[in-house]
């Protein structure tokens, strides 16, 4: 099994709603995503494929100073002011936008070079596909057509 690592096409993008579309110029910031007292990094150069750039094998290291936080017993904890620092740089996020090559024909080699770095420092784990499609209803009309074996 082979996962390829394509942007979205047009026709594609077109089947998205346009509010998951909004913000496109800064979807490669390298920036926090801070959820009140949760700060994750969003590390988009781990990806950049994701985002039709070549990727590169000069990945920059996390914060040093980044730690996480266990808000629990902080309920009267000024999130806000705890992490003015993060949301400073989520603020100017196109500062921190992260670069790099267009994909195309001509960096295959690049490309070969960085799944040959990736593979001699991750592992890499395939789960088995199911022996059938198996159908996850969202909707409660979606389980009584289930449950009906309609569906």
């Amino acid at each position: 099994m082979q996962v390829i690592w394509q942007p979205y096409t047009p026709n594609i993008q077109a089947q998205v709603a346009q509010i998951f579309l909004s913000g496109e110029d800064i979807w490669t910031a390298r920036v926090p995503l801070i959820s009140w007292k949760r700060v994750e990094w969003h590390l988009p150069d781990r990806v950049l494929r994701q985002f039709g750039l070549c990727p590169t094998t000069n990945i920059q290291p996390m914060d040093p100073s980044f730690k996480r936080v266990d808000g629990r017993g902080k309920s009267d904890m000024d999130w806000m002011l705890y992490h003015q620092a993060h949301i400073v740089i989520w603020e100017s996020g196109r500062g921190y936008i992260v670069t790099g090559d267009l994909l195309d024909q001509h960096n295959n080699n690049s490309i070969h070079h960085y799944i040959q770095w990736y593979k001699s420092w991750a592992t890499l784990y395939m789960l088995k596909a199911p022996v059938e499609p198996t159908a996850y209803p969202r909707a409660p009309s979606e389980h009584l057509l289930v449950r009906l074996n309609i569906l």
